[in-house]
């Protein structure tokens, strides 16, 4: 090979000075022949035509000025040149085989342009140990996700584990929370360039195994298309032992809850017999008494029923005895006391259940303490007089949906995002009614163990529909095929 067939390598310092005296050189070259060519118009135009002096400058001025424009425009083209090249190098439109680019000295650049790409997009995993051992050392559990939602990264204190495929998966339990994490990164990914999500007390265990749990506070975070590989970051934080703490007072709770349930029975049926006892000799004042005792007997029934369904339920207690059911006849099984909470607070239910709808898989005592709740809350919050209705359709192959829609206060976004979680309640509905906060938690739990879906759609001072799915009866077995473990996964959709 000769001399002249050797590649010319331009770095960075030669570049700059040959592409600065190359365009200076082409700048005075230029400006010499303008004026030159101004100069000889000059003198024809003096010696050979009859016009002004005056005249004459105007024209050359104004040539000169056509010249410079053009000339400039040239001139700037030629210097914008290698900003162009390095634009299409970035965005991938270069071809990389125009012999311009080694004539004009750009080679060097854009080879080390494509090592820089090379390097930032080389996945973390890959990189040398050092920062997986610093990620080790800290105190939090770390977890990253590529733009395909595989885990490319762990920290020893991530709740993570490998898959029978060999894959790393997360291991914890979205179960009691709002949303899943799944659901959430879908939802990110479809309509955010960032979002942030918190989770509060998630278990990284599945039922079964609850002597060696953890729970967790989560925190993710999304940004699509980092340029490291890693969309979604993942911390979480141990949090066991507060939580644990107090879980014993739920329990306590739901012992002396379980204590209390005897003697309440016991109350409320005295109750009864001194009621049917009273005849029109009774004293009003007498009657008013027996009514709010009876009353409060009550509602202290209905606390004990709700902390021992909490007490089932966060101990995987909560057993469903599923069996083939109509709607109508669920609606037929809740039909009176639901009637009579209504006609005692002068509102009006309105059923519009189809008769054609196809039966569903459902535990009917479970299924109708959520139908109770839901109505019992849309009759709290409905003015005086207002109409309530309960709607059933068929919404989907697998599923039945029942809806409990008021016309009362209705909610705010940032109350319909926590409106699930246990002992939850706004200002609102403390002001309205006197209640736990744990009657829309349980039956989430109900739903979920269902298999089905609950949520709410609010606007505030116009009313709430509540609803929640069940699966069809003849498609049930195919929907529990399709779910590692049916009775834990996570279906909610809260519509914020």
């Amino acid at each position: 090979m000769s001399d002249y067939d050797e590649p010319v390598v331009i770095h960075a310092s030669d570049f700059y000075r040959k592409w600065l005296t190359r365009n200076l050189s082409i700048f005075i070259v230029i400006q010499l022949l303008a004026a030159t060519i101004i100069a000889i118009m000059f003198y024809l135009l003096t010696t050979h035509t009859s016009l002004e002096i005056f005249m004459i400058f105007c024209i050359c001025m104004i040539s000169f000025f056509v010249m410079e424009t053009v000339v400039g425009a040239l001139i700037i083209k030629k210097t914008a040149k290698p900003i162009m090249i390095v634009s299409q190098k970035i965005s991938n439109n270069l071809d990389n085989n125009d012999p311009e680019i080694d004539k004009n000295g750009m080679r060097y650049f854009l080879d080390e342009i494509g090592k820089t790409e090379q390097k930032t997009n080389v996945p973390i995993a890959t990189n040398n140990g050092m920062l997986q051992k610093i990620m080790d050392s800290l105190p939090i559990g770390i977890i990253a996700f590529d733009r395909n939602g595989k885990i490319i990264m762990a920290n020893n204190l991530a709740p993570t584990y490998i898959d029978e495929t060999g894959e790393t998966k997360m291991q914890l339990d979205f179960r009691t929370a709002n949303c899943s994490f799944d659901d959430w990164l879908i939802w990110a990914t479809e309509n955010r360039i960032s979002d942030e999500k918190v989770w509060n007390r998630i278990e990284d265990t599945t039922p079964n195994n609850v002597a060696s749990r953890r729970i967790f506070d989560v925190i993710a975070h999304y940004y699509k298309n980092a340029t490291n590989g890693i969309e979604t970051i993942v911390i979480t934080v141990d949090r066991t032992a507060e939580y644990e703490d107090e879980e014993d007072s739920v329990s306590f709770i739901a012992l002396a809850a379980h204590e209390l349930r005897a003697p309440i029975t016991v109350v409320r049926g005295y109750l009864d017999v001194l009621s049917q006892k009273m005849d029109s000799s009774t004293s009003p004042e007498i009657k008013k008494i027996i009514e709010r005792i009876a009353n409060g007997a009550n509602s202290l029934s209905g606390y004990i029923t709700n902390m021992l369904s909490i007490s089932r339920y966060e101990h995987e207690d909560l057993k469903l005895n599923i069996t083939e059911l109509s709607i109508v006849k669920i609606i037929n099984n809740i039909s009176d006391s639901v009637g009579l909470s209504a006609h005692t607070m002068n509102r009006r239910l309105i059923f519009e259940i189809p008769s054609d709808l196809p039966t569903v898989a459902a535990d009917l005592s479970l299924i109708s303490e959520v139908l109770t709740n839901l109505i019992g809350n849309a009759i709290k919050y409905s003015p005086d007089g207002g109409a309530i209705i309960i709607r059933a359709e068929k919404t989907s192959d697998n599923f039945v949906t029942l809806s409990v829609q008021d016309h009362g206060v209705g909610m705010p976004e940032n109350v319909m995002k926590n409106l699930f979680s246990k002992f939850y309640r706004s200002h609102k509905s403390k002001n309205v009614s006197s209640g736990t906060g744990l009657g829309l938690y349980i039956s989430r739990a109900i739903i979920k163990n269902h298999g089905g879906e609950i949520g709410v759609d609010s606007v505030e001072g116009k009313g709430s529909t509540f609803f929640f799915t069940l699966p069809i009866f003849a498609k049930y077995d195919d929907i529990k095929t399709k779910k590692t473990d049916f009775t834990i996964q996570t279906h909610s959709k809260i519509i914020h």
